[in-house]
């Protein structure tokens, strides 16, 4: 799927209409430049049919991403299968006031109507004054809509700076901000260094603290390729557990985490250098017993 000219990115999840896949995405004539999201339609995935702007760029007013879903039961109140996007927009222009704007359409995806006012307000935005409170609030972005038919209710995900962002909603215009998904800096716990220098000052740790298995790979941050604050990946696990199995795949620039046979699967990106081939072990806190171990090199 190739623009007819331009510049795209950020392919949105494709809707399902009478018959055909709708694609949106975000389109410019300048290469990485301001735009909005430009239309296609295809009935097989592969042959692709353009029909131009969708949501247009205004001024001081592009369009990012977001995402569009047909309301089957009108609990928007535009009509029973209309399509309904959220897309983040950087309210007046200032990028701190980056908020999520509800656009409708009846007639298939092919004309929009927009709501004035933003219908997820970024209140930090507004209150922000420290360049800590301005740096998280420039990330408000990117709304990901799904309906939780055991619940009811309209689910979005916003990326904040750190962390996602949970809001809930029964018509797709008043939203309520639920909880954010945050990762904490935990003790270590007990578990191993992978990619270990000599002198010990780098590696990557994997291990289990309390419910959590993690993979951080802080320790091994690289001046050039920070990966700083997204440092550490965790997947729910068992508190009571008193046993974990872990297969560990380490490659030039990943380490990949299996946990018990493949339950729980962690992958990270991480810089070693030509010195960091150590492995080591450690428990934080208490006694461990590390068996069965198998080291295979290739």
């Amino acid at each position: 799927m190739t623009p007819p000219s331009g510049w795209l990115c950020d392919p949105q999840r494709p809707v399902f209409v009478n018959g055909a896949h709708h694609l949106y995405y975000l389109h410019s004539t300048q290469n990485n430049g301001q735009g909005g999201w430009d239309h296609a339609s295809t009935t097989d995935a592969v042959a692709f049919t353009h029909h131009g702007v969708a949501l247009p760029l205004q001024p001081d007013f592009p369009v990012w991403s977001g995402s569009a879903v047909v309301d089957t039961a009108n609990t928007a109140g535009f009509g029973a299968g209309a399509i309904v996007v959220l897309a983040t927009q950087p309210t007046d222009g200032i990028r701190k006031y980056q908020e999520q704007y509800l656009y409708w359409s009846t007639d298939g995806g092919y004309t929009f109507t927009a709501l004035a006012d933003p219908v997820i307000v970024n209140t930090d935005g507004r209150a922000a004054t420290t360049q800590a409170e301005i740096d998280n609030a420039e990330w408000f972005r990117d709304p990901k809509i799904h309906w939780d038919a055991a619940r009811n209710e309209w689910v979005c995900v916003i990326g904040r700076a750190r962390y996602a962002a949970f809001y809930t909603s029964v018509n797709l215009r008043d939203w309520q901000l639920k909880r954010n998904f945050d990762y904490p800096n935990h003790a270590l716990g007990v578990g191993v260094s992978v990619g270990r220098s000599a002198d010990g000052a780098r590696h990557t740790n994997i291990g289990k603290y309390g419910a959590e298995l993690y993979v951080d790979r802080a320790p091994s941050d690289l001046a050039g390729y920070s990966l700083v604050p997204y440092t550490r990946a965790a997947a729910p696990i068992d508190a009571a557990a008193r046993s974990v199995h872990l297969r560990i795949f380490v490659d030039t620039q990943s380490v990949e985490v299996f946990v018990n046979a493949g339950h729980t699967v962690l992958s990270q990106q991480v810089q070693f250098t030509g010195g960091d081939t150590g492995i080591s072990f450690y428990s934080d806190g208490g006694p461990a017993v590390f068996s069965g171990i198998t080291i295979r090199a290739f």
